[in-house]
């Protein structure tokens, strides 16, 4: 099979990190040809980050999308749930979304993995997983049995996820945090880093600290 053209939106750091999970996961298998990384207003210092990686800019998102050609897939790589939810709402409706999962992520059986999602090196998947659209798992995140991630949540390095947990859509939760089993976090709940999560969070809550409050 072909590798398929692929553009990366988001010049910011998370980004450039994509970028070379894309590069990593084409030397197991070369399913993308990453086209390169459009940004509507890159800083100049990713500009010169993404020069010195040889990953082409591609200048402002839509207009990227549109030189492409209708067979080019995206992953919007911002970290900001709300940020993201935004910025796919507006690309183009018959706009496909890539997948990114580095070779050194483990995923386990029975995992649902939606489109436009981010998983880094080192993370740990278990079984049973449904994970939703362009949701972002960073490094070292673990996420036990029977979980399910809401789309659009992000989880930051290190991050991790007991069994039974139901996570809902656009969720921030920081690095190092841990949320104990078969608890809930509504929609736009934030969890600080390093945060012990032992009771449900509501929607829209913000909570931390050991125990989280």
């Amino acid at each position: 099979m072909q590798p398929r053209p692929l553009i990366i939106i988001g010049a910011g750091g998370f980004g450039r990190e994509v970028v070379e999970i894309i590069r990593a996961a084409n030397v197991v298998r070369p399913a993308w040809r990453l086209l390169g990384v459009a940004d509507d207003a890159p800083s100049d210092l990713s500009l010169e980050s993404l020069r010195r990686a040889e990953t082409p800019y591609l200048g402002a998102i839509n207009a990227a999308i549109e030189a492409a050609g209708s067979s080019v897939s995206v992953i919007v790589a911002v970290g900001s749930p709300q940020v993201r939810e935004r910025l796919v709402g507006q690309l183009p409706p018959a706009c496909s979304f890539g997948t990114a999962i580095h070779p050194d992520a483990t995923i386990g059986g029975s995992v649902e993995i939606r489109p436009g999602c981010v998983i880094a090196a080192g993370a740990r998947l278990s079984v049973e997983i449904t994970v939703g659209e362009h949701v972002q798992i960073d490094q070292n995140v673990t996420i036990g049995h029977d979980s399910e991630v809401g789309s659009y949540t992000r989880i930051n390095p290190a991050a991790c996820i007991s069994g039974g947990v139901r996570i809902g859509d656009s969720c921030y939760i920081g690095a190092n945090a841990t949320i104990l089993q078969n608890l809930r976090l509504g929609p736009n709940a934030t969890i600080g880093a390093g945060a012990v999560v032992v009771r449900n969070v509501a929607s829209s809550a913000t909570v931390k600290g050991v125990p989280a409050r």
